[in-house]
């Protein structure tokens, strides 16, 4: 299981801009919304497990199917039966006929692997899980948000992430916001390693403990909570 990653960023520059800032991330449910700063496509908020999604794209593929629910020979005689094994047209029947084999749905499969097929087409990918680690640099939006107001010309933002840093969200942040200042520091949780943050910019080395003890004293303005 991967460590969360703890984040704080300070944000400084003019008054207005700052406010502009403000507004832009923040939605009704956290403070720092990754999906305000880069918007995931809705479609991508898929009714089916990240697994499921990239599985059911490849229905049109038998073999692929039969080898990965390890009974090739079964599901073989089944798509003879329908029509053709090699195309999805023997998904089609299978699904129209609601076809039961255990632990399988082929319709739901089938409808699953049509929007999966399709955002992949749009977006590069099946569902929500691979675009978020490719578009925020970590499957899930910014955790247990916390920020202060220092005054009018900064703020600053600490917030935890799953698995890694959400660097495509500072690129984002560099270039949506070119006249603020934007610095900080990135830690594992438990201390094996750390990152100062300038701009997009990082820069890895030993934990920097006694800059985040220094922010972590900011007051805390509000609270948005985990997922």
């Amino acid at each position: 299981m991967s460590n969360d990653i703890w984040t704080n960023i300070r944000i400084s520059g003019l008054p207005d801009d700052v406010a502009r800032f403000l507004d832009t991330v923040r939605s009704r449910e956290r403070l720092l919304d990754f999906d305000c700063i880069v918007p995931m496509p809705p479609e991508l908020l898929m009714d089916a497990r990240p697994q499921d999604a990239e599985f059911a794209a490849a229905l049109d593929d038998a073999e692929r199917l039969t080898r990965a629910l390890g009974c090739h020979l079964f599901l073989k005689d089944l798509f003879k039966a329908a029509g053709s094994p090699d195309t999805p047209d023997a998904f089609r029947t299978l699904a129209a006929q609601r076809v039961v084999v255990p632990g399988v749905d082929f319709a739901r499969l089938w409808d699953v692997g049509v929007q999966a097929r399709e955002n992949r087409r749009r977006h590069g990918h099946c569902t929500w899980y691979s675009w978020c680690k490719a578009f925020w640099g970590t499957p899930h939006n910014a955790m247990d948000v916390t920020a202060a107001i220092i005054d009018a010309n900064a703020a600053a933002f600490r917030f935890s992430t799953v698995e890694s840093i959400p660097r495509p969200i500072l690129f984002a942040i560099d270039e949506q916001f070119p006249t603020l200042s934007m610095t900080g520091t990135t830690m594992e949780e438990l201390g094996h390693w750390g990152a100062e943050i300038d701009g997009p910019v990082l820069t890895f080395g030993p934990p920097p403990r006694e800059r985040w003890e220094q922010e972590l004293a900011i007051p805390v303005a509000d609270t948005s909570g985990k997922e």
